[in-house]
């Protein structure tokens, strides 16, 4: 069974792959294909795995090299599917947990990789958790809706200061560059997280979400700075630390539970 579930990461994988180098381009789902040339990819190529095993990691057209992001997904997806089926093989709880990994999942390439949060994810993601929620007694339609709203507040409120903010760097730096931390995609991001762990988890989870990009951002600050190349009020994608913060609530809810009261 483990094996079949390993297929099932794998292929959960593939679904990401695809949808995050086709939907920040908006034209369309297509095949597999080289994101530099637009060529087919072989079906033997589809899979990151296979075409790191097969050693042809360079388009046959154009030679650009593949990046390790397709292998990388995988290896974390199938270890992901394989861990939940091992904590639950209950299918209620395996599938909702490994439909909302693969959401996650999907959320956090396309930032990294673009600084996006696409509505085309959060909202139809917000709408699929919310009614799977509505099927667990423990989370329930009410607690999902109020953690959605509330992180819409929250997140939105971070938004407003944010744009502040930013106009203000921007004006004391005399720099016309209007790039701010958090964009409207992040306030959609809040609102699907706080439906999936619900009221009060959305509290914990952005406040997961700040420590985590605190951290980071410390961590970066000093890497860059011995690198010389550190520039103030840089912004970075914020979207990973969300999903990080609402992964903790959500996937060690229980763990949490035992120390204070998440119910």
């Amino acid at each position: 069974m483990i094996v079949a579930i390993a297929i099932l990461g794998l292929f959960s994988a593939a679904l990401v792959n695809l949808l995050a180098d086709n939907l920040p381009r908006r034209q369309g789902i297509r095949p597999p294909h080289c994101l530099a040339c637009g060529a087919p990819r072989a079906a033997g190529a589809w899979l990151g795995s296979l075409a790191f095993l097969r050693m042809r990691r360079r388009c046959p057209y154009c030679g650009t090299p593949r990046s390790c992001r397709d292998f990388l997904v995988e290896v974390a997806l199938v270890s992901i599917a394989i861990w939940l089926y091992v904590r639950d093989p209950s299918a209620s709880v395996f599938w909702s947990a490994l439909i909302i990994a693969v959401i996650f999942a999907l959320i956090v390439v396309i930032d990294i990789e673009h600084r996006l949060i696409l509505h085309v994810v959060s909202i139809p993601s917000g709408l699929i958790i919310l009614f799977i929620n509505s099927l667990d007694p423990s989370r329930g339609f009410l607690k999902s809706l109020v953690g959605g709203g509330a992180g819409l507040l929250f997140v939105f409120c971070m938004f407003l200061f944010g744009g502040l903010f930013g106009r203000y760097i921007a004006r004391v730096r005399e720099d016309a560059n209007d790039e701010v931390a958090f964009g409207f995609g992040d306030v959609m991001l809040g609102t699907m997280l706080g439906l999936t762990v619900g009221w009060p988890g959305i509290v914990l989870a952005l406040i997961f979400a700040i420590f985590a990009g605190g951290i980071f951002s410390l961590f970066y600050m000093l890497f860059m700075t011995l690198r010389d190349r550190y520039s103030a009020f840089q912004p970075i994608p914020y979207g990973p630390f969300l999903i990080f913060g609402a992964s903790v609530v959500y996937f060690f809810r229980e763990s949490i539970i035992r120390f204070g009261p998440l119910g």
